[in-house]
């Protein structure tokens, strides 16, 4: 059980709960080292807690599609109100960028 839990943790982070119910990224884990050469970013969904590393084209089209500035260089993270995983329905998901100092 303990692999399991460790297993998880180190492939989707460390999550806490929210006191509203909500999840909330480990920003350690949010900006670390990616694993894919590709990934430019990550995207963390605030529903189900998943965070994941997204490339380029994904980043660009959350951001054409919210009205979201986003270029290669930036430090942060997009965060979301659904996702796939949660199966919540991608239009009706909404997306913001969280810029760390």
């Amino acid at each position: 059980m303990s692999e399991d839990k460790d297993l998880a943790k180190k492939l989707f982070g460390k999550i806490k709960l929210k006191n509203t119910g909500g999840y909330v990224v480990d920003i350690a884990e949010a900006i670390s080292a990616f694993q894919n050469v590709d990934s430019v970013s990550r995207l963390f969904c605030k529903n189900c807690g998943t965070l994941r590393e997204i490339d380029m084209g994904e980043a660009l089209e959350i951001s054409a599609f919210n009205d979201i500035k986003f270029s290669r260089g930036d430090r942060g993270y997009f965060e979301s109100d659904g996702c796939e995983f949660c199966l919540k329905r991608p239009s009706a998901v909404n997306y913001e960028i969280v810029h760390l100092q």
